[in-house]
């Protein structure tokens, strides 16, 4: 992305904190518009899921009416549960 444009990085990392807003304050009128535009800008359910998690994960910062979208909760699972090559170095595959 970054070869696009010198602003790439910066829209992207734009793109990720409007999406973590949006998620957060649980806005059911944009959030399908968010993922929307995510996903066009090229970014996978994998990182939304990821990303879903990162802006909901403190449930003292989120509404009382919060109810979370197991949706993307389980496609974060199921990439957890996927193998991994055999470089991986994540915790899980060093065993720390």
């Amino acid at each position: 992305m970054s070869s696009l444009s010198p602003f790439a990085d910066d829209r992207r990392d734009t793109l990720i904190a409007h999406f973590k807003l949006v998620m957060h304050s649980h806005d059911p009128s944009r959030r399908q518009a968010v993922i929307d535009l995510m996903e066009t800008e090229g970014f996978s359910k994998a990182e939304l899921s990821s990303l879903y998690i990162e802006a909901t994960m403190r449930m003292d910062e989120v509404p009382d009416d919060f109810v979370p979208d197991i949706t993307m909760i389980e496609a974060q699972r199921e990439q957890d549960e996927a193998p991994h090559p055999l470089e991986c170095m994540c915790t899980r595959c060093r065993g720390a």
